[in-house]
């Protein structure tokens, strides 16, 4: 059975797009699952990360929005490796919300399902990283998705998004009535910081058993992944990767509980 779970926050710089490629990297290094990336965010971070990770240079026939328009997703689709697929980004997805303009209100909600309903079928996981912000294609994203992971940093700024996010989650409910949250994940946390206990004390407050016990700290490897790729053969890899590795077995662990099905 295919589990789609969009990846998301209202505030940018959170590590959506690091969460998503790092999550698809042990999916596939850990647990030899098929994963279907989709990137909606025009930014294209989440396909410049996997491209950098697995040195990927296959390009698509055609670009996202122009296989949206055609009809044609799987044309907008490369293979990373025998267990990745990604739908690469691409920043003219910005016109997305003019194309489905056209459609009746309800049917422009749906579009991306309709376009990729059989092509999931192939996959374990797919993973959506959406941009900053709602739109029409994130709402698409949304609906979609069986579940929604937020990802947030402990800043004030990226807390009150998350609120936000949340309150925009529930008024979604109304396109996908299946829609599930699957967790909160505190993101670069600098676990001393008076500051960073206050806003993880907040989340909890909000969130309660809906924030991941698993946190990823603030490391410099993390940062140096982002720029190089992901690797796994220096000294700091190991220690950076086992706080991804927890967070991954958390959410793992709660798409098995019962009443997450």
């Amino acid at each position: 059975m295919t589990e789609i779970i969009t990846v998301g926050n209202y505030k940018g710089g959170v590590g959506k797009s690091s969460i998503t490629e790092i999550f698809a990297f042990l999916l596939d290094k850990e647990h030899n699952k098929k994963v279907l990336l989709v990137d909606t965010d025009p930014q294209m971070n989440l396909s410049d990360k996997v491209r950098r990770t697995f040195k990927a240079e296959a390009k698509p026939k055609k670009q996202l929005m122009q296989a949206i328009e055609d009809q044609t997703i799987e044309d907008a689709l490369v293979t990373i490796n025998d267990n990745i697929d990604l739908l690469v980004g691409d920043w003219q997805i910005e016109k997305f919300h003019q194309h489905v303009s056209n459609l009746p209100k309800q049917a422009q909600f749906y579009l991306l399902y309709t376009l990729t309903k059989d092509l999931v079928k192939n996959y374990d996981y797919v993973l959506i990283d959406t941009r900053p912000s709602t739109d029409i294609m994130t709402n698409n994203a949304v609906s979609m998705s069986d579940y929604v992971l937020i990802v947030a940093k402990t800043e004030q700024d990226s807390f009150t998004s998350s609120q936000r996010y949340y309150k925009y989650l529930s008024e979604m409910a109304q396109y996908n009535e299946n829609l599930k949250l699957l967790g909160v994940i505190q993101y670069l946390v600098n676990t001393r910081g008076s500051t960073d206990r206050k806003i993880m004390q907040d989340f909890a407050d909000l969130f309660e058993d809906d924030v991941l016990k698993s946190v990823v700290r603030s490391s410099e490897r993390v940062k140096t992944w982002g720029y190089h790729g992901i690797t796994t053969e220096y000294a700091h890899d190991k220690k950076t990767m086992k706080m991804y590795k927890n967070a991954l077995k958390e959410v793992l662990d709660k798409l098995r509980q019962p009443n997450k099905q």
